[in-house]
């Protein structure tokens, strides 16, 4: 899938679009965005919440932006737990709650999955272990300098 590249260059003519984070099996709905192209540097604004983020190449402002998304939605529950969140700020900590909650369940269970697929591995298999033959080690036998 070729990633389509915002053409906007300004911010009032911006492409809205949304930004989605890859799950094991579809895609997460993030934030409704916009897009625009400032000289050489791609800018991502989200048009719900207070996140932007910058980058010469498009996938990384990308990856800014969501990396951004998930350390907001961390501070929010932070504030949120100590009493201090605005109605607005509780309000968009909620949203964001129901869009990653989703996304964080299908990667813990993709984690579990995968575990169960793997073969046990036998400990005798392992690429270096000692195990002790139970006769004590002579002493009295010199060691050959061979």
């Amino acid at each position: 899938m070729t990633l389509e590249l915002p053409t906007a260059t300004t911010q009032d003519a911006a492409d809205a679009g949304c930004v989605f984070a890859s799950g094991p099996h579809r895609d997460y709905l993030l934030s409704e965005a916009i897009a625009w192209r400032e000289g050489d540097v791609f800018v991502l604004r989200s048009s719900e919440f207070d996140i932007m983020a910058e980058d010469e190449d498009f996938e990384s402002a990308l990856a800014v932006f969501i990396r951004r998304v998930f350390e907001y939605a961390s501070m929010l529950y932070e504030l949120v737990e100590a009493g201090d969140a605005t109605e607005e700020e509780a309000a968009t900590f909620r949203m964001l709650a129901e869009r990653i909650a989703p996304l964080a369940q299908a990667a813990q269970q993709e984690q579990q999955d995968t575990k169960r697929r793997r073969p046990k591995r036998r400990r005798e298999s392992g690429s270096g272990h000692w195990r002790h033959r139970g006769t004590p080690a002579s002493g009295s036998v010199p060691l050959s300098a061979a």
